[in-house]
This record gives structure tokens, C-alpha cells and sequence, in this order.
């Protein structure tokens, strides 16, 4: 019984150092799309930003930014895409005689 209890704090504290470790770009990359571009210029990516600034989403939902037309074409392209796909799966199912959601 000793063991196991063993196991659960080592596998528990390796878990949650991996999950910390995992976090921490997705952390550094929130942190830097809000810092000021001449201080990461100037001083590099860091943890604790000396100047915040939102241009970069002020220029993301500006609505004439081509981020968002090209966000725009992959999720139409996607949409119809996988609407196609279906619609010829199911179609070609129905002509070989079985129904659309049958297990063969």
C-alpha cells in the first residue's frame, strides 16, 4: 500500500511539473502579443513586459485586416469541404444499397 502511495505523488508531481512546462510558451506567447514591439525590439521576449500594448489586436479585429479574410477563406473552404464530404459518402452509400448510418 506504501507503494502506491508513493507512486501517486511522484506520478502526480511529474504530471503537474510537465503541465507547467507545457504551458509556459502558450503563457509567453499571450504575454508577447501584448507587449509593446520596440520593447521586445529592444529587450527581447521576457516573462514581465516593461510596455503592454493591444496594437496588435487593435489591428487583428480592425476589420480590414487579411488575417481575418484569410481566417475566413480557410473556415468556408473547411465548411464546404466537409459538407461535400459527407454528402458524397452518404450518397454513394445510399447507391450501394445500404443506409447512411448502417454498420457494415
Amino acid at each position: 500500500m506504501k507503494n502506491h502511495k508513493l507512486f501517486d505523488v511522484v506520478n502526480n508531481t511529474f504530471i503537474a511539473t510537465l503541465s507547467f512546462v507545457c504551458t509556459l510558451p502558450l503563457l509567453l506567447v499571450l504575454i508577447v502579443s501584448i507587449t509593446d514591439e520596440r520593447s521586445i525590439q529592444s529587450q527581447g521576449y521576457s516573462f514581465f513586459p516593461n510596455q503592454l500594448s493591444f496594437d496588435a489586436y487593435r489591428l487583428l479585429f480592425s476589420g480590414s485586416s487579411p488575417l481575418l479574410q484569410s481566417y475566413l477563406v480557410s473556415i468556408t473552404v473547411t465548411v464546404v469541404g466537409t459538407l461535400l464530404a459527407v454528402t458524397i459518402n452518404i450518397n454513394g452509400r445510399l447507391y450501394a444499397g445500404g443506409t447512411p448510418c448502417s454498420v457494415p
